[in-house]
């Protein structure tokens, strides 16, 4: 872990490995509020993190607790391989963020408020009865994405109907003004700089990749192919916006393409910022546009690979229209 602190008496903390809910952090709360932000290494970068007065940030690509881990976790032994851990439960005061993240299990003793974190928070998650019944035999059936009856409160901005269990803790928030805001939040930083070929009415549009390979849902290659074959059916020029979490460089794998890749530490919830931007592709990312804004999103879904439907369900295509691009 690498951090900063200042002489800021810290009034909340925030626990998140996505840029989007950092921007909606940033906007529900007041303005005059100190905090300490622990921020994912996958989504801090050096100029992000030179923003923050107090920042902790986590290392990622540490493995996931184990069963017998999490059980002497709760009899107070922290693993010696996290040891400096307790940092980051070393504030008394309100924590905000995600709660089903690597080290959400050290933090689930304090008063949390959840912080949206895509289509998750918006259906609660499938549990094996054998899993089930095991975790709750350990004490550890927790309900991650403020399924849990801990939790009190949650921010959504709507992107799809509150899920019934938790209607009564959620609080909405108006996705266009916050959208509307990003600019104004942390100098710009989220803004998105496209090459200047859009200006001149040229037709191009948006692929929004997903971090498939970094999440273990199908290997890098696998990836490549997928995305490749997608473009190469594009016959237009086509801009590439990575997930942040994402550590592919498709500057490298698709140089004898026609592609202009984004910067991934930028906010793919501004692209629609883009001039004369009329069309953006993705796979099921919980992309989403205001309908005023005239921008075409077409889902290609999961159905064309039995990867994906084994995890994520056979999702359909949005459009048939676009059915060449899996061909």
């Amino acid at each position: 872990m690498r951090s900063k602190k200042s002489n800021n008496v810290i009034e909340n903390v925030l626990y998140v490995e996505s840029l989007f809910s950092l921007c909606l952090y940033e906007f529900v709360k007041s303005k005059t509020v100190k905090t300490m932000y622990i921020l994912g290494s996958n989504i801090c970068s050096d100029e992000l993190f030179d923003k923050f007065d107090d920042c902790i940030v986590v290392n990622t690509d540490i493995q996931p607790l184990s069963l017998i881990e999490q059980v002497s976790f709760k009899f107070g032994m922290i693993p010696s391989r996290l040891k400096g851990v307790e940092s980051l439960t070393a504030y008394d005061v309100e924590y905000f963020g995600h709660d089903h993240l690597k080290l959400s299990i050290f933090l689930r003793c304090k008063k949390f408020t959840i912080i949206e974190d895509g289509l998750s928070n918006y259906r609660p998650q499938k549990v094996t009865l054998l899993k089930g019944l095991v975790t709750k035999f350990l004490g550890l059936d927790y309900k991650p994405y403020g399924f849990d009856h801990r939790i009190k409160k949650i921010y959504l901005t709507n992107l799809q109907d509150v899920h019934p269990d938790i209607c009564d803790k959620v609080v909405l928030v108006d996705r266009r003004k916050l959208l509307e805001s990003i600019n104004d939040i942390f100098d710009s930083y989220f803004k998105i700089d496209a090459p200047y070929e859009t200006r001149d009415g040229n037709e191009f549009v948006v692929l929004v990749t997903q971090p498939l390979s970094e999440d273990g849902i199908v290997n890098e290659s696998e990836k490549l192919v997928i995305y490749r074959h997608i473009i190469e059916n594009i016959n237009k020029k086509v801009i590439i916006k990575p997930h942040p979490r994402e550590k592919t460089n498709y500057h490298i794998c698709f140089s004898d393409l026609d592609v202009y890749v984004l910067d991934s530490h930028k906010l793919t919830e501004t692209i629609h910022l883009i001039s004369n931007l009329k069309t953006v592709i993705t796979l099921f990312s919980s992309l989403t546009f205001e309908p005023n804004t005239n921008i075409e999103l077409v889902s290609l879904g999961t159905a064309f690979n039995r990867k994906l439907v084994a995890k994520f369900g056979e999702i359909n295509i949005s459009d048939s229209n676009y059915n060449y691009l899996l061909k």
